[in-house]
């Protein structure tokens, strides 16, 4: 799984916006207590949330920017 593109408040194409549900999802034991994403393509309030959140928790930023950048992108290699 590769991102073309950025996903999150800016860029999001359909195939890269599902590619970082499917992620999040796999994920979400580190997201507790958020529910899954629908792996649906669309970026909406719940995956730019769950982007935030995982920044917050798993990357360490205290001030989340909710965008998940191509290789070699901080949020995404983490």
């Amino acid at each position: 799984m590769c991102l073309i593109g950025s996903v999150g408040k800016r860029g999001n194409s359909f195939d890269d916006v599902k590619t970082v549900q499917v992620l999040l999802n796999i994920n979400l034991y580190q997201l507790v207590p958020l529910k899954p994403l629908a792996e649906d393509g669309r970026i909406g309030p719940g995956t730019l949330g769950a982007i935030e959140e995982f920044q917050r928790r798993v990357v360490g930023m205290s001030t989340p920017d909710g965008q998940v950048d191509p290789p070699p992108g901080k949020t995404l290699n983490a």
